[in-house]
Parts: structure tokens; sequence; C-alpha cells
């Protein structure tokens, strides 16, 4: 199934364009688990539709296509921030890329990434965070959300505005990718280490902290 057929199917014209955008969203979130794939940002919407794994980037990229597909009006925004939000996960440089979405409904831009984690492992790096008295790491913020209503600002990973380095707007994510912006360009060694070494052992991680999530709940 192609990722516009999947959208018709999800979010038909029946529902309001409020529900339409949480419905999707929703699927993202509880569908998509949150971890990364051996072709990091490179992923397309198809293949991560696919595996039904992802981390921030390749999410809000499919996201977009699903919403837009439906006639929903959605921007992908890239942004650096620091890369302290990984920190129990992966070894990440100091400035990473992250982005998020942002929606239009009735007119009114609305933020959102808490698409990102899924429920149970959200969970539980929340729980570690509490346990260490940390604001942010495990890819997840203290303060964040990952239940949205279609009305108002949820994010999970970039709950606090302050985190934001650089703002770099909404932008096509192939084109982004390649340009100077990109905290997270990679040259050919690096990403036969991060292929090989350092994505397996984070999913590995966030696998865990998935079984502890799914405990708590």
């Amino acid at each position: 199934m192609s990722v516009s057929e999947l959208a018709r199917g999800l979010a038909p014209p029946t529902l309001s364009e409020r529900e339409r955008a949480v419905v999707l969203y929703e699927y993202v979130r509880d569908v998509i688990r949150f971890g990364f794939q051996e072709t990091f940002d490179d992923a397309t919407p198809e293949e991560t539709l696919r595996v039904r794994l992802g981390h921030c980037n390749p999410q809000g990229e499919l996201l977009c296509e699903l919403a837009r597909s439906v006639g929903i009006r959605a921007e992908q925004h890239f942004v650096t921030i620091n890369g302290d939000l990984l920190n129990g996960i992966l070894r990440a440089p100091s400035r990473i890329t992250h982005s998020y979405v942002r929606f239009w409904i009735g007119g009114r831009p609305i933020e959102v990434d808490g698409y990102v984690c899924d429920p149970t492992f959200f969970r539980g790096a929340q729980a570690r965070l509490k346990r260490g008295n940390a604001a942010v790491g495990f890819a997840v913020h203290r303060d964040g959300s990952v239940a949205w209503d279609g009305w108002t600002r949820c994010m999970s990973q970039m709950a606090d505005p302050s985190m934001v380095l650089e703002a770099h707007g909404p932008a096509d994510p192939r084109a982004f990718y390649g340009s100077d912006a990109n905290a997270n360009r990679l040259n050919a060694f690096e990403r036969f280490l991060l292929r090989s070494f350092a994505l397996p052992a984070a999913n590995s991680t966030i696998d865990r902290i998935r079984r502890e999530g799914g405990e708590l709940g």
C-alpha cells in the first residue's frame, strides 16, 4: 500500500481537518516505533512505513506526506539542537539536526514532534529521566508529551523552545540533508561506523527502555 493510499484509508473526508490530522499523527506515533534505520536520515517515507521504525527526521517526512495526501497543509521544520537529548542512547555530537512538523489546522499553525516516540518507549524514557533527576536524555524531554488534541503544541523531544540553537525553517528534507546547515552530515567512514555499531547498540537500548515502559503500563 502506498503512503497516499494509506492516508486516504485512515483519514477519510468525512472527518474534520483536525480529526484527520490527529488520526495520522497517532498512526505514526503508535505504528512507527522510535528507533534508527540503517539508512538513518536518508530513509524515505516508503522505507519508514515498510520497516515501521524511525527517528524524528524520517518520521516527520512520513507524517507530512500522509497529511498532504489528504489535503492538510504540513511542513517539516529543521532545527539544530543540543545533542544532550540523546544521552543514554547514542553518543551524539554537541549539535544535532532535529525536525518537527508544523500543521496548519483551520489556518492556524500548530507544532508537533510528539509522534516521534511511541507511548510505551516514552513512558520508559521519562521514568529514567525522573530517576536521574534530568531534564533531557534518552531521546525525550521531562516536560514532553505524546498525547495531541489537534489544537495545541505537542512535543515529546523539543518540549523546551530554548533547546533550539539554530532554526532553519521549513525545507525539503532531501535538499536540507545535503546542505551545510545539516549537523548530521557524515562522511563515508562515519556512516559505516554509525550503521555498523552505533545504531544497532542504540536500538538495543531503546528496546530495553520500551520493555521497561511496558512494565510500567
